[in-house]
């Protein structure tokens, strides 16, 4: 499921795409909020902790989860949103 998002001046056209897959997460650091979603594809995805969905910023290393992807300012790909399954 892509859509294209509005594009901002500086991203190159092919970034701006959003997607959702399921994945695993494989990394997670209480302390810094930060963790990784190696997703169906196999690509690693990094995470910040606000992206949990139901706002408890702690989710278990091996959870499957439903990830929304998004573009960086970098070209980069995050994750911005993470669901449990």
């Amino acid at each position: 499921m892509g859509r294209l998002t509005s594009s901002s001046s500086h991203w190159p056209r092919s970034f701006t795409e959003v997607s959702s897959t399921t994945g695993v997460v494989t990394a997670f650091d209480r302390q810094r909020g930060l963790g990784e979603v190696t997703v169906a594809e196999g690509d690693v995805v990094a995470f910040h902790a606000t992206a949990i969905a139901d706002s408890s910023r702690d989710i278990a290393i091996g959870t499957r989860v439903l990830v929304v992807i998004s573009p960086t300012h970098r070209g980069l790909r995050q994750a911005t949103h993470i669901a449990v399954l």
